[in-house]
C-alpha cells in the first residue's frame, strides 16, 4: 500500500507499504502500470461490441490462447482475465476500488528487470464506478458459460456502486486527481467529474439487474453529468 492510503477521505485503515496480493491484468503501455481508468475502455470497447452485437465473430479458438478450446469465446477469457485483475483491484471492507497500481515512478527496463517496489494507489470514486459498470457488462457476457462467476462478480459490481452511492465524491467533484509528492507513479489521468463514470455504471447495472433504483439513479444523473464527447 501507497502511504498515502493511511490519511485520506476513502482510506480504511490500510497500513503503509503492507502488501496486498494482485493477479491477473493487463499492463497499461511502455510502463508496467495497471490503471482502472485505462482498463475500463476495454470494457467499454470490446465489451460493450460481444455485449450489442453477440451474432459477430467471436469465437472460442481464434485467439490461440492458453484458455482455447474451454468452450467459451476467448475475447471473453481475455476480459475474464482483466476481471480476475479488477476484483483484487476492491477492498472487500468496503466495496471501494484503487485506482491504480504502479512502481513508484516510471520503469526504465524491461518487465523482468524491475525490481522497484510497486505500490496500489488510493481508492476513487472514479475507478469505483467504473469497476461497477465493468462487472455489471462482464455479468452479462459470462452468464451463459459460468453462472457462478457471474454472480460473484455482478455482487462485487453492485458493492461498488453502494460505496460510491454513500461515499463522499473524491477527489471532490471539480477538482483534479494529483500524484502523492513521495512515489508518485505513474500517469494521473485526471478528469474534474466523477459523474460520466457514475451514470455509466448505473445504465450498465440497470440493463445486468432490471432494478429500478438503478434506472432512478441513471435519470437523476443525466442533466448533471457533464458529457464530452472526445
Amino acid at each position: 500500500f501507497h502511504p498515502v492510503l493511511a490519511d485520506y477521505p476513502l482510506s480504511s485503515g490500510e497500513v503503509p507499504y503492507a502488501y496486498r496480493p494482485i493477479d491477473g491484468g493487463w499492463f497499461d503501455a511502455g510502463d508496467y502500470g495497471h490503471y482502472v481508468h485505462n482498463a475500463a475502455l476495454v470494457w467499454f470497447c470490446i465489451g460493450v461490441a460481444m455485449d450489442l452485437a453477440p451474432d459477430r465473430h467471436f469465437a472460442d479458438g481464434e485467439l490461440n490462447i492458453p484458455e482455447s478450446g474451454n468452450g467459451v469465446p476467448d475475447i471473453l477469457d481475455e476480459l475474464s482475465w482483466g476481471m480476475d485483475w479488477a476484483m483484487s483491484m476492491q477492498d472487500q471492507s468496503d466495496g471501494g476500488v484503487y485506482w491504480r497500481l504502479s512502481s513508484g515512478a516510471f520503469d526504465t527496463g524491461l518487465p523482468s528487470a524491475v525490481s522497484e517496489p510497486r505500490f496500489i494507489y488510493e481508492k476513487t470514486t472514479r475507478a469505483t464506478a467504473q469497476f461497477a459498470a465493468m462487472g455489471a457488462i462482464f455479468a452479462r457476457l459470462i452468464q451463459d458459460y459460468d453462472a457462478p462467476r457471474a454472480a460473484l462478480v455482478l455482487d462485487a459490481a453492485e458493492q461498488a456502486w453502494e460505496f460510491v452511492r454513500t461515499r463522499p465524491i473524491w477527489p471532490a467533484e471539480g477538482t483534479l486527481y494529483r500524484n502523492p509528492t513521495e512515489h508518485p507513479g505513474g500517469g494521473e489521468y485526471s478528469l474534474r467529474s466523477s459523474k460520466p463514470d457514475m451514470e455509466w455504471a448505473a445504465a450498465e447495472l440497470y440493463r445486468t439487474t432490471g432494478d429500478v433504483a438503478y434506472q432512478d439513479a441513471y435519470r437523476a444523473l443525466v442533466d448533471e453529468t457533464p458529457f464530452d464527447v472526445t
